[in-house]
């Protein structure tokens, strides 16, 4: 009864073990994968009024990215590589930094746009650039992030003072 026992755990045990095994053999992919993170950083001097300046309380932007190239950096020969990447501000139409500042390797960027980071929705968007076998510039698709920074809290009002008539 034991053998029968024991050998019926084997035959319901080893298939498990087989697929479980296979599961965790599989490839790493080959396509190239990009994800585009923003973190906001604090003011440093947070409390004090902002007159009349429609910035929030953040002065900059993080970014950060995934990415598996698909081809080598460029060198001296400007064909079948990768020379860098292009962040924009797509809610301003303005480009924030290019391949000559996001080279090939970069996965990270910081942004202190002037005035500091506004109130509401701010769109962003990231491609990598490079060049085709025969020169001619190449673009991928786009990774994008929204940024938002919501009024939560308002300062009171200070010095209030009455006199009587």
């Amino acid at each position: 009864m034991k053998k029968t026992l024991f050998i019926l755990s084997l035959v319901v045990i080893a298939p498990l073990a087989h697929a479980a095994a296979q599961a965790t053999q599989k490839p790493a992919p080959t396509v190239p994968r990009n994800k585009l993170g923003a973190t906001l950083v604090t003011r440093s001097n947070a409390a004090a009024p902002l007159a009349t300046s429609n910035a929030s309380q953040y002065t900059q932007i993080d970014f950060n990215w995934l990415y598996t190239p698909n081809a080598p950096a460029c060198g001296t020969s400007l064909t079948n590589c990768i020379s860098g990447f292009t962040l924009t501000d797509t809610t301003l139409g303005s480009v924030i930094a290019t391949p000559s500042t996001l080279g090939p390797t970069a996965l990270s960027f910081a942004y202190l746009p002037s005035g500091g980071v506004p109130f509401g929705t701010s769109a962003f968007s990231l491609v990598a650039n490079g060049y085709d076998g025969s020169g001619n510039a190449l673009t991928s698709t786009p990774a994008t992030v929204s940024v938002v920074v919501n009024l939560t809290t308002l300062n009171g009002p200070t010095n209030l003072s009455g006199q009587p008539q």
